[in-house]
C-alpha cells in the first residue's frame, strides 16, 4: 500500500489559473510582498525558477528564464532597424527589457513608462539582476506614468515601442493597451522604419481570445505585422507569443546569417539564447501560425 504524504498548507504554493486548468509552484521563501494602488506585487523564491515576479497571481519574470522572454521580446525587431537611436518601453517594471534595448550600440535613449513605481522600486531591490545596471544608464529614462496618457501628451517620436505589459484582462490597467485605437496612437509617434512589438499572451489550444485580438488590432493598424513564439518559458508553462507592427521592416524575411551579422556589429554585450538562428525558428512555424487562427497551433 502506497504510503501519503501529509497535505501541504496551501501557504506553500502559488496557484496559476487558467480557463484550462490551475499550475502549481512550490514556493521556498516570500522575498517581498506589497500592494499598490493598482496591484499586489509579490517576490517569491521557487525552486528551479529562483526568485519570481508575480502581479495579481500571475508570473511575470523568474531569474531562471526570464532572458528568453526578454531577449524575445525585444531582438527580433530590434535588431531589424537600420540605425535604433530613440525606443520607448511601456510597461517592463522589473527592467529587464531597458536592459536588453541599451544593449544596442546607436540606441541614445530609451524611455520606460509604467504605471507602478513599486513594482521597479520592488525589482530594483530584491531582483537587481534582472536590470542588471539598466536603471543608472544614462541614456535610460524613467517616467512613471500610465501608458494611455503618456502615449497622448508626448510630441516625441520613436524608432521602436515595445509594450512589456501584464495580461489584456477586462477591468485591469493594462486592457486599453490592446485596442486598435491605442495601436493607431502608437503609430503617430513612430518615426520612419519604425516598428511595434508587444507580448500576445500564450499560443495554448486557444485558451481564450486575447491572441486573435492583439493579431487583428495589429493588422489592421500597420501593413506588416506577425505573431512568432518564443521559445518554451518554463515559468510561464506554456508557449508564449508576440506580435510585431510595422509599415517598413519585415523581420520575419531576415536570414539568420543576417541577424547574426547585426548582433555583432550592433550589440554591446551578449545575447544569452537569441542569435540568428533562434530568429529564424521563432518566425519559420509554417501556415497555421501564420494563419486566422495561431492559437490552434498545437491541434491536429
Amino acid at each position: 500500500m502506497w504510503k501519503t504524504k501529509p497535505r501541504e498548507r496551501l501557504q506553500e504554493w502559488l496557484v496559476e489559473t487558467s480557463p484550462i486548468g490551475r499550475h502549481l509552484f512550490k514556493i521556498k521563501k516570500d522575498v517581498a510582498n506589497a500592494r499598490s494602488k493598482y496591484q499586489k506585487i509579490s517576490i517569491y523564491e521557487l525552486p528551479l525558477l529562483g526568485k519570481t515576479l508575480v502581479i495579481d497571481g500571475d508570473i511575470q519574470s523568474s531569474e531562471f528564464d526570464e532572458r528568453i522572454y526578454h531577449e524575445s521580446l525585444v531582438h527580433p525587431t530590434l535588431i531589424a532597424h537600420e540605425n535604433p537611436e530613440k525606443v520607448l518601453i511601456i510597461g517592463g517594471g522589473e527592467g529587464a527589457t531597458l536592459r536588453e534595448v541599451l544593449k544596442y550600440k546607436s540606441v541614445k535613449e530609451a524611455v520606460m513608462v509604467d504605471l507602478d513605481n513599486k513594482v521597479i522600486a520592488l525589482s530594483k531591490k530584491y531582483l537587481p539582476g534582472m536590470s542588471d545596471g539598466a536603471f543608472e544608464d544614462p541614456r535610460a529614462k524613467v517616467v512613471i506614468e500610465d501608458g494611455k496618457k503618456f502615449i497622448s501628451r508626448t510630441n516625441e517620436k520613436f524608432d521602436a515601442i515595445i509594450l512589456d505589459l501584464t495580461e489584456p484582462t477586462k477591468g485591469n490597467e493594462s486592457y486599453a493597451l490592446y485596442s486598435k485605437e491605442f495601436y493607431a496612437k502608437l503609430k503617430r509617434i513612430l518615426n520612419e522604419g519604425g516598428s511595434i512589438v508587444t507580448q500576445s499572451s500564450s499560443v495554448l489550444y486557444g485558451v481564450d481570445e486575447k491572441l486573435l485580438m492583439i493579431k487583428s488590432n495589429i493588422s489592421q493598424v500597420f501593413k506588416n505585422s506577425a505573431t512568432y513564439v518564443m521559445p518554451f518559458i518554463v515559468s510561464f508553462d506554456e508557449p508564449w507569443s508576440a506580435t510585431y507592427g510595422s509599415d517598413y521592416i519585415k523581420p520575419e524575411e531576415m536570414s539568420a546569417k543576417e541577424v547574426d551579422s547585426r548582433l555583432r556589429k550592433m550589440l554591446k554585450g551578449k545575447t544569452y539564447f537569441y542569435d540568428g538562428i533562434m530568429h529564424k525558428a521563432m518566425f519559420d512555424l509554417g501556415k497555421k501560425m501564420q494563419g486566422e487562427n495561431p492559437t490552434k497551433y498545437f491541434q491536429a
